[in-house]
């Protein structure tokens, strides 16, 4: 039973959040080698082209599908890398995913913040 605890505990791990995929997308499915990632930044530069857009609608259906994709990177990116690149062993994918959480975040809070300031000046 022991073990079988503890297989579930790593499984888990394995699944949960990833703030790596969430703030750095297709650098992360990048460096995770999985063989789409171009696909994603192509993706992500289009709707930032939406979202700068200077038709109100078109910016905040932009800025909404890069949240959602952003979000199901967030959801899916620790499955993705485990699958997709060579681990030494379940350690050492969650060391590597742990530096990647940490910079993941700073940069995410890093992007709202500057969005939160840049939006608040074109107000005044």
């Amino acid at each position: 039973v022991r073990t079988e605890e503890k297989v579930e505990h790593q499984r888990a791990k394995i699944g949960r959040w990833s703030w790596g995929a969430f703030g750095l997308s297709w650098i992360y499915l990048s460096s995770m080698k999985y063989k789409w990632w171009w696909v994603f930044l192509i993706f992500m530069v289009a709707t930032n082209g939406l979202s700068r857009s200077s038709d109100v609608a078109l910016s905040w259906i932009g800025s909404i599908i890069q949240l959602v994709v952003m979000v199901l990177l967030g959801i899916e990116g620790r499955k993705i890398a485990y699958e997709n690149r060579t681990w030494e062993n379940r350690e050492h994918f969650l060391k590597v995913q742990g530096i990647w959480d940490i910079w993941g975040l700073v940069f995410a809070v890093l992007i709202f913040v500057i969005y939160f300031i840049i939006g608040f000046m074109a107000i005044e």
